[in-house]
């Protein structure tokens, strides 16, 4: 979510941004088609975000444990 939210979102703000006043929705003026445009987008996008992650994270083999202290972080490597 987080390259998602720093890369990406530049890319959908402006494509709807054009889209909304280049192609505006009934009687709205351009910015709240942007912002009806938008809201959509998102509302499809983020939920497909996340099922991709969850897809991901159940097919990912990570032979490794992870231990958090307070100073170090310590990455052991379960090689077969």
């Amino acid at each position: 979510m987080y390259f998602f939210l720093k890369k990406s979102i530049w890319k959908y703000l402006i494509l709807t941004f054009m889209f909304g006043f280049l192609k505006p929705i009934g009687d709205l003026s351009g910015f709240y088609s942007f912002l009806v445009y938008f809201t959509g987008l998102m509302l499809k996008l983020f939920p497909l975000q996340f099922i991709r992650a969850k897809i991901m994270a159940q097919k990912l083999y990570f032979d490794a444990d992870v231990e958090f202290n307070d100073s170090v972080i310590i990455v052991r490597h379960r090689n077969k």
